[in-house]
């Protein structure tokens, strides 16, 4: 079952990984817009998202924002979680092709797979 923003909002790792991205975002190549970062009410809609664990796969997710922009966003902690050592990046895009195919990660593609559109995974989005 698709997570909602609002199992998001409500799941502890998941406000983490938020907090630690939204501090500042960076741009998918041919991205000219907004890399201001983005809190759980700027989401119109959840892609793609899969839970990490401590001091292993980071926390990842695609958003479609209300502004328009597409975000991927990575946050991670060690294993005593996140008050020691974390970080989360975000990267934005103006389309959801363009993200997928600059935005993301090998590693996030194969991750986010089952939920993401084909043809975007073989580059015919």
């Amino acid at each position: 079952m698709m997570a909602t923003i609002n199992d998001l909002r409500e799941d502890y790792d998941w406000r983490e990984a938020f907090a630690y991205a939204r501090e500042g975002g960076m741009a998918t190549q041919g991205y000219d817009g907004s890399c201001q970062g983005f809190g759980f009410d700027d989401v119109a809609e959840v892609i793609a998202t899969d839970d990490g664990e401590n001091d292993g796969a980071s926390w990842i997710g695609v958003f479609r924002l209300h502004d328009g922009r597409f975000a991927y966003l990575a946050a991670g902690c060690d294993y005593t979680g996140w008050d020691c050592q974390a970080n989360g990046d975000v990267w934005f895009a103006s389309s959801l092709d363009a993200l997928v195919q600059w935005g993301l990660t090998d590693d996030a593609r194969g991750r986010l797979a089952s939920q993401l559109p084909r043809a975007m995974l073989e580059g015919k989005g």
